[in-house]
């Protein structure tokens, strides 16, 4: 068994009961194997300078769209592991998400190798240019819990091709739900993203997604199909959008931390900062962006409904499953 592997088996964990693996043909058993290729994609291309998008809003927060905890620490754990692998990296995220990741990255002292981009002040327009205009070039694409949109009946159709699944598709994505980012419970916050799937679309760099639910950038990968017949609502809110590897966890940003962890390890780098370091990063987001739970949409320091003993767990899990 792979190192990556043995990554997948332990952040496989359906920590909210999603139903990641309802059937044998389900999310994990699609992505198996994508953990071990990302790390190694990462670990052998040199000095690195990925764009890492991160933000989902939350709409039973106060206010409305306030990002969540999953996904801002995950995303500035690959980060902090570009830049001890001896790169870079540029941040991208909105409103209060990119707000706790600057205050996270000048608490660190990274603020000449790690780049933090607010979407939400960039240009109206074309994205993918406005970004880098404002950024310059990147390595590697990269999406933590960032959510994409969802099919088009042309896009579906496409996709599908010849299999006899349109009509599974037009019962279970009604049109108010197509082309529209969709919360787990089917909520509409497409007004309080900026179209950050066009850089993945329209990406000339390898890609790759985190999520735990299948209305993330990158579910694309797995196929409709899979999201629909496992993912309670999941033919409703499934993404579109692939990417070349995608990484699926219980929790998003565990997926990220094992993605990090085996980044540094394949690349020699110095291993995770401890769980102990984690929790501080996480009350300091969640203080100063503010960032509230995806489950709860209180500003606690916990995340997807889990109190944080349930993340120490599995941090220290991963860590010692990279030793």
């Amino acid at each position: 068994m792979t190192m990556g592997a043995r990554l997948e088996e332990l952040i496989s964990h359906d920590a909210g009961g999603r139903g990641l693996a309802r059937h044998a043909d389900n999310l994990l058993t699609r992505s198996r194997g994508h953990l071990q290729g990302a790390a190694t994609l990462l670990a052998t291309a040199g000095k690195t300078r990925p764009l890492i998008v991160t933000g989902f809003p939350i709409l039973a927060a106060d206010p409305p769209g306030t990002g969540e905890t999953d996904g801002p620490p995950g995303a500035l754990a690959l980060a902090r592991a570009s830049v001890a692998a001896g790169g870079k990296a540029v941040l991208a995220a909105e409103g209060t998400s990119a707000r706790a990741l600057s205050v996270a990255v000048t608490h660190l002292r990274l603020k000449g190798s790690i780049e933090v981009v607010d979407l939400a002040g960039l240009p109206p327009g074309n994205l993918p240019a406005a970004l880098g205009r404002r950024c310059g070039s990147c390595t590697h694409i990269i999406a933590v819990e960032r959510v994409g949109p969802t099919h088009t009946e042309d896009s579906f159709r496409t996709w599908a091709g010849d299999r006899a699944l349109a009509g599974e598709y037009l019962e279970a994505a009604p049109p108010e739900a197509r082309d529209r980012c969709l919360s787990m419970r089917g909520l509409d916050v497409t007004a309080h993203v900026r179209p950050a799937h066009l850089l993945f679309e329209q990406a000339t760099v390898p890609t790759i997604g985190i999520g735990d639910g299948g209305n993330e950038i990158g579910m694309g990968t797995i196929g409709w199909e899979v999201i629909h017949r496992n993912i309670p609502q999941g033919g409703r809110i499934a993404c579109r959008v692939a990417t070349n590897h995608t990484i699926v966890a219980g929790v998003s940003n565990w997926g990220a931390w094992a993605l990090a962890g085996l980044w540094r390890k394949l690349a020699d780098a110095p291993p995770l900062p401890d769980s102990e370091e984690e929790f501080q990063l996480l009350e300091l987001m969640g203080k100063e962006g503010p960032l509230v739970d995806g489950v709860t949409g209180r500003r606690l320091p916990t995340v997807d409904g889990l109190a944080w003993y349930h993340h120490a767990r599995m941090h220290g899990q991963i860590r010692e499953a990279l030793t």
